[in-house]
């Protein structure tokens, strides 16, 4: 029923391809609402993750509508329910969702549930909406205004490099005035948040079996030795603040 609804909702928004085409998330996607559907010129998405903090997710959602340059991102929120007042916040910031996706919980642990609720996120945003990049982030995070235009200036400028592997948007330095313009390359796994995923790095590590091994667990874990064998860029001014 679900999927049926999910790939009718898909086709009226000028796509005939359905939200999830891995079979394997079915267990967990409940509903997909489409709001809108544009998905225009830089093929990026923010995937927002959350679960219960209402008053820090409104506050998220502040800085995502200050954010330059977000007329041209999608932005995916995937909510596992559970917390009324969630999805009272996501319904007064309808307007700038293109996709809600509603999962029950019943994927395990609270470690698996958080894993496989990013994992399906990555799979309506780049295997249904066909995004370049992704840029996840928990609802305790507020992004600075120019994150996007950090996000796609550092994704333009390495995408085709083959040993490009993420951007993670945080800094352990010193806020300075010459950081606010500069990046360091590392051999580093993926923030938890927020961090951005290119689309060729899903997919290798789709056919590398390591989508299918985080599903069993921890995200992290699965991912960090693969990101290690290439680079991640990093601001030295971050692009968040994490209040978790």
């Amino acid at each position: 029923m679900a999927r049926a609804l999910i790939s009718e909702k898909m086709k009226r928004c000028g796509t005939a391809k359905k939200c999830v085409p891995d079979d394997s998330f079915e267990h967990i996607l409940t509903i997909v609402l489409v709001y809108r559907y544009t998905m225009i010129n830089s093929r990026g998405v923010i995937l927002v993750l959350t679960y219960a903090r209402s008053d820090l997710l409104n506050e998220l959602f502040e800085s995502i509508k200050r954010l330059t340059d977000n007329e041209k991102v999608s932005i995916v929120v995937v909510r596992q329910i559970g917390i009324d007042s969630v999805g009272e916040t996501l319904n007064n910031w309808k307007e700038l969702i293109e996709i809600l996706v509603e999962t029950d919980g019943s994927a395990g642990s609270a470690a698996e549930n958080i894993s496989k609720n990013r994992l399906a996120g990555y799979a309506v945003s780049f295997d249904s909406l066909g995004a370049d990049w992704v840029l996840a982030v928990e609802d305790d995070v507020l992004l600075a205004p120019d994150t996007v235009l950090f996000t796609k200036c550092m994704f333009e400028k390495y995408q085709s490099h083959r040993n490009f592997r993420a951007i993670n948007l945080g800094s352990r330095l010193s806020r300075s005035e010459s950081g606010a313009t500069t990046y360091c390359l590392t051999r580093f796994g993926m923030y938890g948040q927020p961090s951005v995923l290119p689309r060729s790095t899903w997919q290798r590590m789709r056919r590398l079996g390591i989508i299918k091994l985080a599903r069993s667990g921890h995200w992290d874990a699965a991912m960090e030795a693969f990101v290690k064998t290439g680079f991640c860029v990093a601001p030295n001014n971050s692009r968040y603040i994490d209040r978790g």
